[in-house]
């Protein structure tokens, strides 16, 4: 599993630099904490749709973790919190994916920065 930490907008500005940011991310299931994300715009949730048609294509999971309000909105707006399933914490979304057998502390690897502009994003991996 990873974890994807993206801070600030993710709009039609930033959106090319995250799609190559985001092309790093193993083909595994991905959790994206968007804690951090102030604004998503159609340009950025495109982004997320190509993540999730990758990940996919690879039998992955891609859930969205700690989403403020403006950006729960817009998932839900664009009937995709299917798609796109969303939880409260970053914790909840790794129970979701983490068979029940496996559960329990989860730990993490060292992060790296794979794209930063006025935004960034940080990669953990965490052991299967």
């Amino acid at each position: 599993m990873t974890l994807v930490v993206i801070v600030g907008d993710i709009d039609l500005a930033s959106a090319p630099e995250l799609r190559e940011g985001l092309l790093s991310v193993p083909s595994r299931n991905v959790v994206l904490d968007l804690s951090g994300v102030r604004w998503l715009t159609a340009a950025g949730l495109t982004v997320l749709l190509e993540l999730l048609d990758r990940l996919q294509k690879a039998g992955a999971i891609l859930v969205l973790a700690a989403a403020p309000t403006a950006v729960r909105r817009i998932v839900r707006m664009t009937e995709l919190e299917v798609a796109l399933p969303m939880a409260s914490t970053v914790g909840e979304a790794i129970g979701m994916l983490m068979p029940v057998s496996a559960r329990g502390p989860v730990k993490t690897g060292a992060a790296r920065a794979v794209w930063s502009c006025r935004r960034a994003v940080r990669i953990t991996d965490t052991p299967p």
